[in-house]
């Protein structure tokens, strides 16, 4: 059987029997004959073989997700975007390619162990384009997904599936619930971009095994390398590879070894650049004796990933905590078994299928291999050493990329839903209107910060990141009050956390409390001795107290650990001159 018996809606090949018409029949005759003219239609006009059903099934897939994701265009910034990347001297002013690969993601004034030069590159060229207006970023996004959704489409017709098929998948892809995060956060556009360029060095490495050129391996190599630079679950590529190679038709396992070797060579050379940078592989200290006790809570984790790729609900799915304390309930551990045995199950029926059949089975076979493979690196099968010790945190937006596998699945499935009535179309439309209602329902959440805020609270397991955020965006508007309360929430959760005590002693320090900000500054100080901010907001209130040889040595302490501090170098110099003026205090 062809690929194309997979397309949507798919044709009975085989001769049938004629029924007795039965009056329920004949009433219905006219409805299915309009049902059948609006198939034939359609068929004609998306799934036809010339280059004008070609190019509307491609606008289809441009105007479809641009017009479900184009109110994010109208979204803020949230979380910590302005830390990232509009305060970050690499994304802004003249371009420095070198400082630019040579150095790791910064938000606010801290480091982390992440090597991602691709997605500063593109904050760079959004903040030369749109400076600091948020929708320019957002628009930025936008493009990248509607890039993925071609691309999806592209992948999906070179591994061989008919237009149907492929289409109705890409397309569902485009409007999938599941993308708020990644689409309507700007930082969500690290799996953006990754997966913008692995899914082209796939394409490539499909047309590799059809006919390699130095063309074709310079562009599915040079895409890879690009996908590693932009994060590094890209190191998911060679093991999808060999699934699309292996769903392409059988070949001695020697050439497929040969075709993936330059591909594994590039993974090593950006291991090597990124080990020369961060100084370690991976940039965290791994605890790999916890590997056993964390085995079965990857039952829960993959449980939950399909269900965030399924079913969302409308609250967001940021930093979920899964089988904290290593335990996993019944009901889990029986839908990860039944996952697991399904997906076991649709791989074994494809693989040990009649040959004649074989090929009807891929697409099904290849989607269930793609979520597995892609979600793969995103499992965190492996431990932090400063993480607890069982435990997975789970975010929706690394099930952007696996999410195509189970898109080619249920359009798959949907192909094979009463072949010869004609209700596949219907049913598929039906679920990409649900779908994209989801998907802007879902996305609301994300508009502006007090609404992303709140709408995380009650699942996630960053209560007190959430808090504190919210109390710092309290207290920039002056609602001081209701920055104390989130403060306090914070403090509830951490009594211990330098941030949350700095910012409610510039809380009470602005309702004239000086003796209780000056205990909260010096307690901060205490958990954490260089804390740059902690310091200016004490020489702040040290000043304010007429204390002066106290406050220039605090200003001094601020700038001794953090020369780039602002608001310290001010406040020193106008000590030094006297000059009156409001102090700067920071969170």
């Amino acid at each position: 059987m062809s690929t194309s018996s997979a397309n949507l809606p798919s044709e009975a090949a085989s001769a049938s029997v004629a029924q007795p018409r039965t009056t329920w029949s004949l009433a219905a005759e006219p409805l299915t004959r309009g049902s059948v003219g609006l198939q034939a239609a359609l068929r004609g006009a998306l799934l036809g073989d010339g280059p004008a059903a070609a190019r509307r099934r491609l606008l289809l897939l441009v105007l479809l997700p641009a017009l479900v994701w184009c109110p994010t265009l109208g979204f803020d910034f949230v979380l910590d975007d302005a830390g990232t990347f509009l305060e970050d001297p690499l994304a802004q002013g003249p371009l420095n390619l070198p400082a630019i690969f040579g150095s790791t993601v910064h938000v606010e004034r801290s480091t982390l162990p992440y090597y991602r030069p691709g997605i500063t590159f593109t904050y760079w060229l959004d903040r030369t384009l749109w400076e600091s207006n948020p929708a320019g970023f957002h628009l930025t996004n936008l493009a990248w997904h509607v890039l993925n959704v071609l691309l999806a489409y592209a992948l999906i017709r070179r591994a061989g599936v008919g237009p149907g098929l492929g289409l109705a998948a890409a397309a569902l892809f485009g409007v999938l619930p599941s993308h708020a995060e990644a689409v309507a956060w700007v930082q969500g556009r690290v799996d953006l971009a990754a997966s913008a360029f692995l899914l082209a060095a796939a394409t490539c490495a499909l047309l590799l095994r059809e006919r390699p050129t130095p063309l074709r391996w310079v562009g599915a190599l040079l895409a890879f390398a690009l996908a590693l630079l932009a994060k590094e679950t890209a190191v998911a590529l060679p093991g999808l590879l060999v699934l699309l190679w292996r769903v392409k038709g059988t070949e001695p396992w020697r050439a497929t070894a040969r075709r993936l070797a330059p591909f594994l060579a590039t993974l090593i050379a950006y291991v090597g650049l990124r080990r020369a940078v961060l100084s370690a592989a991976t940039g965290f200290a791994l605890a790999y004796d916890r590997l056993p006790a964390r085995a079965l809570g990857l039952i829960a984790v993959l449980v939950e990933y399909v269900r965030i790729a399924v079913w969302p609900g409308l609250l967001p799915n940021f930093h979920l905590a899964v089988a904290p304390n290593g335990s996993v309930s019944p009901a889990q551990a029986g839908m990860g078994l039944a996952i697991a045995l399904g997906l076991l199950l649709v791989t074994i029926v494809g693989r040990t299928a009649a040959y004649t059949h074989r090929r009807f089975w891929m697409p099904a076979v290849a989607g269930a291999g793609w979520f597995l493979l892609a979600l793969a690196p995103a499992l965190g099968v492996v431990a932090l050493q400063n993480a607890p010790a069982v435990g997975f945190l789970v975010t929706e937006r690394y099930v952007y990329l696996p999410a195509l596998g189970l898109c080619v699945m249920a359009a798959f499935w949907m192909g094979r839903l009463s072949p010869r009535s004609g209700w596949a179309p219907g049913a598929m439309t039906l679920l990409l209107i649900v779908a994209s209602g989801g998907a802007l329902a879902r996305a609301q959440s994300w508009r502006d910060a007090e609404t992303m805020y709140r709408a995380i609270l009650p699942r996630t397991a960053d209560r007190a990141l959430a808090h504190g955020n919210l109390g710092t965006l309290y207290l920039e508007r002056g609602e001081t009050q209701a920055a104390i309360a989130e403060f306090d929430a914070v403090l509830r959760e951490d009594p211990t956390q330098p941030a949350a005590l700095n910012n409610l002693g510039v809380a009470r320090a602005r309702q004239g409390r000086a003796d209780e900000a000056l205990a909260l500054y010096r307690e901060a100080l205490q958990r954490k001795p260089h804390y740059a901010m902690a310091w200016n907001n004490l020489g702040v209130l040290m000043e304010e107290r007429g204390e002066w040889a106290e406050a220039r040595a605090a200003y001094q302490k601020a700038l001794a650990i953090d020369p780039t501090l602002v608001q310290a170098r001010r406040n020193l110099e106008e000590l030094g001159t006297g000059a009156p003026g409001e102090r700067g205090d920071g969170r």
